[in-house]
Formats: C-alpha cells, structure tokens, sequence
C-alpha cells in the first residue's frame, strides 16, 4: 500500500509538471495531450516491467532491472558514508581501491564481455542516475519507471515541437509517428538507456531545426552541448549517425536546396570514406576495428547472457569491403526482422508484429506517395532517411542479437515515421478509408 501511495504521489507531481512545464507543450494539440501521454507510457512501462520478468526472471540478467539493482549498492552507502554516496554517484569515484568494497557488490559495474572498459561507461552512468533516483523513490521501482517515462517523454515532445511547423496541418500524424510507435512507447517508457537517448534527441533537434528554420537563440547552443554531452557518455554512434544527415541539411540550405538528392548521397559517402580511412593519419583511430571488436562484444555478451536471438551474420572483417558485404543483411535485420516466422517467446512476437508494421507502412506510404514540391520539406525527408540509414546501418552491422537491436534502432523510427508521412498524401487515405465506411454502412 506504501509503494502505490508513493507512486500515485509521484504521479501528481510530475503530471503536474508536464501539464505546466513549457517543453510539455504539444502546439496543435489539446492542452493536456502531454498528460495523457505519460500515464499511456507510464501503463507501458508497467506492462514491460511485467513482460520482461516473464520472460527474463534472473534479474541479474534481466536489462529492465540491472541499473535499479546496482543503484541500491550505492544508495546504501548514503546512510553508512555519505561522501562515499557522494563520490559514486557523481563519478568522481575514479575506480580507487578504495571503493572496492562497493564495486564487488554491483553485478554490472565491470562486464565480462566489455572489450575495453573506462570510468565513465554507459552502464555505469545508467548506475549513477538510477542511485539518485534511489534517494526521490526511497526504492519504489514505479517510481523508478515514472522517472524515465518522465525523461523519455519531454525528449519526445522536444522531437514534436522541433517537426511541428512542417505539420501545422497535420498535427495528429505528427504525434503518432513521434509518440505512438510500438517500440517508442514500449524501450522508451522502461528503466533502460532508451529514454535518455529519446532526451538528448529532443535537446539535438530542437536548435538543430531552429537554426534550420533561422530562429537559432542562445539557449539552444545549450541544448547543443547538453546533447552532445549526453551522447558522448550514453551512446555515441547514434551522435555520429545524426552527424551526416545534419551536415547534409545545412549544406543543401546553403546552396539554397538546388541538388539536395546528390548532396545527401555525396555527404555521408565521403564521411565515411573520411572516417574508415582515419587511422592512416590517427593510427589509434580505426572505427572498422573498432566497429569489429563491438560486435565481438556483443556475441560475448549473447554467451555470458543466454540470448536467445543471435542471428548468423557474417564476422565484421575490419575492411572496406567487409563493411559492404555485410551491409544489405544488416540493413535487413535492423529494418524487418526479426519476422513473425522466427518468433520464439511474447517479447520477439512484439517485435515481430512491429516489423510487420513497419513493412506495411513503407508499401502504403509508397502507395500513397505524393512528390514533395516544398524544397525545405524535401531537405527534412532526406534529413530523416539519411538519419535513419546511417542508425540502422551502425547498428545492424555490429548487433548480431535480434532483441538487442529491436532496441538500438529505436531512435531512428520516429524520423523514419516523419520522413514517410512528409512523402504521403494522408489525405488521400483518408478518403479511403470513408469510401470504405461508407459502403460497409450502405451494405
């Protein structure tokens, strides 16, 4: 009783928050949208707490709760030494002998399947947030949920508000394609790196779109830096696959959007040329080695854990042309698998319903296509599409686990939804469907 009181308490306070808080603000859509979006995200996270210790009891294994059970190791020393608290929690710990005796006791601070590991990891910062989190929900894991919920949706609705004025005429295709896609809603609503990734997309495409349309304050070069910060420390590669797309944008602003096909095709080819040719001038540089090593990581990872996913993909040689031999099954997995025919337990089925999903809507959407005449929209459709290749590309070559990728490629799919609605005559659909009402009701 206790821990739903403390909850439901919870609840108020930040439901207050977002109905007052300006970044909660949806423009086009009613005032409290923000509101019913975060106890329908809250209501997912529940439902993927339930899923998951369905199917992953071993909670020493099991994502959802490895970062809230490591985090109670240093909540504890709050009591006992709170400068030790202090010192862990902020990451000034510095992995001194001295706190050994906290270390021991946290099952994820050091992996064994990390290749390299440093101070600052993403698991460990996961940790950190969740030992601060500790001290606000006294251990009450919805709380927890709440919290990321919290953080997930403000960067959600800072994705909307950056893409709105291109759908001032369409604001509720907007907001299924930024807040209602099945993996958006369900890895974005849990105690997971996840939703702090959605945080720092928001906080990137707020001034990114704002210098895009010439509105760019000082405030946003704060975003900027928040942003870059936070994908330095939680996860880079989504960073870096943002970094062509944006170039890509600003350059075909600057040429005022005369050859945007090209540049976008130009732009990240010769990036990646750039970047994988690197370390013949920075020898300690080479991103395919390292791209390689990653998925080694990752198959070890699949061994110590049990997954039961693993796809058979090629070893990554850490070449040119391994890199383009593995490309097409990579693009493949990260975009439709795994498949309604390779599903094995409740959480697969999910995703595979999901793929399924996503190829229809790509065919409708090709069905429904519409030329797009506006040169700022095009920019933004290649934007979107250049964004979401480079993701699934980074991710599908070094993720050979299918449930780990489900997840890793979920940044992408609200700018893949964006792209594809840009390019669909919805109205058009929309007819459609009243044709098709109206002549089931006459029949």
């Amino acid at each position: 009783m206790g821990d739903l009181l403390i909850s439901a308490a919870w609840l108020v306070i930040l439901g207050f928050c977002v109905l007052v808080l300006r970044g909660f603000r949806l423009p086009g859509l009613p005032i409290f949208s923000a509101l019913v979006l975060l106890i329908v995200k809250f209501a997912c996270g529940l439902a993927l707490t339930r899923m998951y210790t369905a199917y992953h009891p071993d909670r020493e294994t099991a994502d959802i709760f490895k970062f809230y059970d490591d985090g109670e190791v240093i909540y504890q020393a709050l009591e006992q030494n709170p400068k030790d608290f202090f010192m862990l929690a902020s990451g000034l710990d510095r992995n001194r002998p001295d706190y050994d005796k906290y270390y021991i006791k946290m099952k994820h601070w050091s992996r064994k399947y990390d290749h390299e590991q440093g101070g600052m990891s993403d698991t460990r910062l996961m940790i950190r947030l969740n030992a601060w989190a500790w001290v606000f929900s006294t251990g009450v894991y919805e709380v927890h949920i709440l919290f990321w919920c919290f953080v997930s949706l403000l960067g959600l609705c800072l994705v909307y508000r950056a893409f709105y004025p291109y759908f001032t005429d369409r604001p509720w295709w907007l907001a299924g394609a930024v807040f209602l896609i099945p993996s958006v809603l369900c890895w974005g609503s849990g105690v997971l790196k996840e939703s702090f990734l959605l945080l720092f997309t928001g906080l990137l495409m707020l001034p990114v779109m704002a210098l895009f349309a010439g509105r760019m304050r000082p405030v946003h070069l704060f975003y900027l830096l928040l942003a870059a910060g936070g994908f330095f420390l939680l996860k880079f590669y989504v960073l870096l696959a943002f970094v062509p797309a944006i170039i890509s944008l600003f350059i075909a602003k600057i040429m005022r959007f005369k050859h945007t096909v090209l540049v976008n095709l130009l732009v990240p080819s010769v990036l990646v040329i750039l970047l994988m040719n690197a370390y013949r001038v920075f020898p300690d540089f080479d991103v395919m080695k390292q791209m390689a090593s990653l998925q080694q990581d990752m198959l070890r990872m699949a061994y110590y854990s049990g997954a039961g996913s693993v796809t058979d993909a090629n070893p990554l040689a850490p070449t040119l042309m391994g890199f383009v031999r593995n490309l097409p099954e990579a693009l493949l997995n990260a975009t439709l698998r795994p498949a309604l025919t390779e599903v094995k337990n409740g959480l697969q089925l999910f995703a595979g319903i999901e793929n399924t999903f996503i190829g229809f809507v790509i065919l409708l959407a090709i069905g429904l296509y519409q030329p797009v005449t506006d040169a700022p929209k095009k920019a933004l459709v290649w934007f979107c599409l250049s964004f979401t290749f480079m993701l699934f590309a980074l991710t599908g070559l070094t993720t050979p686990i299918l449930g780990t990728l489900v997840r890793y490629r979920m940044p992408a799919l609200p700018f893949l939804g964006i792209a594809l609605l840009l390019l669909s005559d919805t109205e058009r659909l929309v007819r459609i469907i009243r044709e098709i009402a109206w002549l089931d009701e006459k029949d």
